[in-house]
């Protein structure tokens, strides 16, 4: 609510005149009708520190206007705040959750006495960063820039040569008759492998039916195996037939009726 005390001044047109002087106290009564803004939207954080101060105005008078109060709105929850009160007009935001460098937004709903607000929600950008010692100015990064050189052009320069010259290496390219023209180099298996004739099964072979007299053998009756040995039996046919008949055979010449049938692998 607003007073206000103009002043009047009368006096007549008559002669003798008289002056007057009157005051008239109006009392204008005062509407809510702003709401408490931020002062600063824009803020800087050191990451050694944990606090930023935050501050609004009201141009409505008492007691439309201050104290205020602040009430941070967080979205995210990478963000957690704790608000301690300043004075009337500025409260103390805390950072509780360390944040990391970057830039973050900040939503605080600020009331006056009577608890009106801005329609808007407003937010803070917020600024994480190192800061240079003893400022709160955050330290410029290295930024590293590419520039196209004179190397970068002449590379693309020749690429480009290169390209108008294919059609030209292409006349030089024999084709049509050049490919008849192709000869077979020869390839022998045999002059690269060795026969060795011992791969698969071994052949059955016929075995004639020779008696040959059990007294012509030795001891034990088995020398008959050079026979066959001179039919062409393979090694290992050979050795088995040896063995079988000294392990058989070891008295062969007792067993007279057998004889017949012994003689053809033993005699």
């Amino acid at each position: 609510m607003e007073r206000i005390m103009p002043k009047f001044y009368a006096s007549p047109t008559d002669a003798p005149s008289f002056t007057a002087t009157g005051t008239i106290a109006i009392q204008v009564e005062d509407f809510n009708d702003h709401c408490p803004q931020i002062t600063s939207t824009s803020q800087t954080l050191c990451y050694e520190d944990s606090v930023i101060f935050v501050t609004a105005e009201d141009k409505d008078e008492f007691p439309n206007s201050a104290p205020f109060d602040f009430t941070v709105i967080s979205e995210s929850r990478d963000q957690k705040w704790t608000v301690e009160p300043l004075n009337g007009t500025s409260v103390i935001l805390r950072d509780q959750a360390q944040l990391w460098p970057g830039v973050y937004k900040v939503a605080v709903q600020v009331k006056d006495q009577q608890g009106k607000s801005c329609d808007d929600l407003q937010t803070i950008d917020l600024t994480v960063c190192t800061c240079q010692h003893g400022s709160r100015t955050c330290t410029a990064r290295s930024s590293k820039s590419v520039v196209f050189g004179a190397a970068g052009v002449l590379l693309m320069l020749l690429g480009l040569l290169l390209l108008l010259l294919l059609p030209l290496l292409l006349l030089f390219c024999l084709c049509g008759d050049a490919a008849r023209n192709f000869k077979v180099i020869p390839f022998e298996t045999k002059e690269h492998l060795m026969q060795y004739s011992t791969e698969g099964q071994g052949e059955d072979k016929g075995i004639p039916y020779v008696p040959i007299s059990v007294e012509s053998g030795d001891a034990t009756g088995c020398e008959g195996h050079k026979y066959l040995w001179r039919k062409g039996i393979s090694a290992g046919w050979r050795i088995n037939f040896w063995r079988w008949c000294q392990y058989v055979h070891l008295n062969c010449r007792k067993r007279a009726s057998l004889q017949p049938v012994w003689a053809v692998f033993c005699a």
